[in-house]
């Protein structure tokens, strides 16, 4: 089957039509350098410590998302005046 062009293939969308995330207001900072520090500073020690706690083992950063992209409307924020997770 032929692949279609390049310029079609870049506008695909993948997954929902709409996409919610839940946050908790205590992670937004005012710069990407400082949630990238954010997430290996604080969220991984404290996931850390609650995986050693759970199942004996380390964590780890596996995958971090950025979002520069996408189609308006697509995507809504939920913020939560209260702590959230890590």
């Amino acid at each position: 089957m032929p692949r279609p062009p390049a310029a079609s293939r870049q506008r695909a969308h993948w997954g929902a039509a709409n996409v919610i995330f839940v946050v908790g207001a205590q992670k937004l900072v005012p710069s990407l350098e400082v949630a990238r520090e954010r997430v290996y500073q604080h969220s991984l020690k404290l996931e850390d410590a609650r995986a050693q706690a759970a199942y004996g083992q380390h964590s780890s950063v596996g995958m971090i998302l950025e979002i520069h992209q996408e189609l308006p409307g697509r995507i809504h924020i939920v913020l939560i005046r209260q702590s959230v997770g890590y």
